[in-house]
């Protein structure tokens, strides 16, 4: 398998509840309920192509991965996904697409 992974390695902040606006949440597909729940437990989300993920829809990524050096992925097709790395303070992540 020919996986290819684009990142420009630009760390963005992780984002809290409090801080997504009402569109954001529109884009999660959260209801009520799920907000709620991730504001009482806060959660943490990432913008990212102008739209917005929760790092908890994220699987972790083995030693033995073709990922190896990520943190998380996050399938969106049975060929492409979003890659997620942590930086050293892990308040901020770098984000990348996989292809294959």
């Amino acid at each position: 398998m020919n996986l290819e992974i684009i990142t420009n390695n630009v760390p963005r902040d992780l984002l809290y509840p409090y801080e997504l606006s009402e569109k954001d949440w529109e884009d999660t597909c959260y209801d009520e309920k799920d907000r709620q729940r991730a504001e009482q437990e806060g959660d943490t989300f990432i913008k990212y192509k102008n739209y917005v993920y929760s790092l908890a829809d994220f699987m972790r990524v083995e030693d033995n991965s073709s990922f190896k050096g990520w943190h998380g992925y996050l399938s969106e097709t049975f060929f492409s996904g979003i890659l997620i790395k942590y930086c050293e303070d892990t308040a901020q992540v770098v984000l990348g697409r996989y292809y294959s």
